[in-house]
């Protein structure tokens, strides 16, 4: 049994996505056999549509006041970096993670959250998890009295590793099943 990749949103493949929807459409519309750019202007469209739904449920979910943690891997032209980034705010840090990139893919496995998302480099791989109190607390602490022998990153593997949890957004937010497996 593997973890059942439950899509939140997309745009690695448009065409598949919402061409046979956007072909139909268009054939209400009058076009019965419409050229790839009329096909493209409404995929277009149809994805604008989705991604303002989707982003809606992710600003109301991540946008409550808690503190939440980004972390995973940037790659560049010169080379894969791990990274990280303590937020409050989704669209200030889904646009700092995305910047630069053709596609992006929102999903869940089982209660983690992951955001892929490419660009002329590379694709970067991130996690997001919440905060709990104890981990705004500790990274409060660590932030008032700073100390080079625990740098950002050995912080953040702290909190991810001991002061977070799972955000379960499709769960807590469509109410589908914390887990679920598929075979394979």
């Amino acid at each position: 049994m593997k973890q059942k990749v439950r899509t939140i949103y997309d745009s690695y493949n448009l065409y598949e996505t919402y061409g046979e929807d956007a072909k139909e459409t268009l054939k209400i519309q009058g076009m019965p056999n419409p050229d790839e750019d009329a096909i493209w202007s409404e995929i277009a469209e149809i994805d604008a549509k989705c991604w303002e739904n989707v982003k809606h449920e992710l600003e109301r979910f991540f946008n409550d006041g808690s503190t939440w943690i980004i972390f995973g891997m940037t790659e560049r032209w010169n080379g894969k970096f791990q990274s990280g980034h303590i937020f409050k705010d989704f669209m200030d840090t889904y646009l700092t993670a995305t910047k630069s990139c053709d596609y992006s893919h929102i999903y869940d496995e089982n209660g983690h959250l992951y955001l892929k998302c490419s660009h002329h480099d590379g694709t970067n791989c991130y996690e997001i998890k919440k905060l709990i109190d104890k981990g705004v607390d500790y990274l409060q602490r660590w932030e008032d009295n700073y100390d080079d022998t625990r740098n950002e990153r050995y912080v953040h593997d702290r909190l991810v590793q001991v002061y977070s949890v799972l955000p379960n957004f499709v769960h807590n937010v469509y109410g589908l099943p914390k887990v679920e497996n598929v075979k394979g």
